[in-house]
């Protein structure tokens, strides 16, 4: 498989990208009002970008060939991948694409009183898993958290989202307000944190490669769906 830029590389971005800085701002927002859960600052800034992507026409038609019927298509596929060198994105291009579309399609069927079950919950956090291990494995250790957070709160942030979602419906005139310059100021001040403690393990010696993250024993086990985990 060779490596393709992701749907927002190919044009997509520009349709949903100030929507994007939206959510950000009322997610943000929700966040401090309701009691439902935190997140931090990375994983709201992604999922924002999540929820502008997925609810863009233009994304949703550029993603329709990237979308698994089953979860055995994506098993067959990871299967078939040798992971050489620079030959991991692929695999997390999908993976992620298809965590985020099933997550979106979960809260929309939420929204409409329609019951989720627990297995159909546990398909697209194994889905931000598999895009964890395939982003650690290509360098990439801060997407790599973001994904394995993700997979590991995944009940949580489906009822935020849920709960986000509905704020939006009862506050949609929120969607029409300007993002201020202190919101960006905060992420800024999350990213410059993020890297003082990348600075501060290097000046203690300690390897970052040996950082927590999802292990090959454990990836494994995500390739069969019939356990619990």
């Amino acid at each position: 498989m060779e490596a393709q830029p992701g749907p927002e590389q190919q044009g997509g971005w520009g349709g949903w990208r100030e929507l994007y800085r939206l959510h950000i701002l009322i997610l943000e927002r929700y966040l401090q009002e309701s009691a439902t859960g935190r997140l931090s600052g990375e994983q709201t800034v992604y999922l924002a970008g999540m929820l502008a992507r997925q609810t863009d026409p233009l994304y949703r038609k550029q993603i329709e060939d990237l979308i698994f019927e089953s979860p055995e298509d994506m098993d067959r596929t990871i299967r078939r991948h040798d992971p050489y060198i620079g030959q991991n994105a692929p695999i997390v291009i999908l993976a992620r694409t298809n965590a985020e579309f099933l997550t979106i399609d979960i809260i929309s069927r939420q929204e409409n009183s329609h019951t989720v079950r627990t297995f159909e919950l546990q398909i697209p956090a194994r889905y931000f898993g598999i895009a964890s291990f395939y982003a650690h494995q290509a360098g990439n250790r801060t997407l790599s958290d973001i994904f394995d957070s993700i997979r590991k709160q995944y009940e949580l942030i489906v009822r935020i989202l849920s709960g986000y979602c509905r704020y939006i419906e009862q506050n949609s005139h929120q969607l029409s307000e300007t993002v201020p310059d202190r919101l960006w100021q905060r992420f800024g001040e999350v990213i410059n944190e993020r890297n003082n403690r990348k600075e501060n393990r290097e000046r203690q010696g300690i390897d970052p490669s040996r950082k927590n993250h999802i292990s090959r024993r454990e990836f494994n086990g995500m390739l069969n769906y019939s356990s619990p985990n």
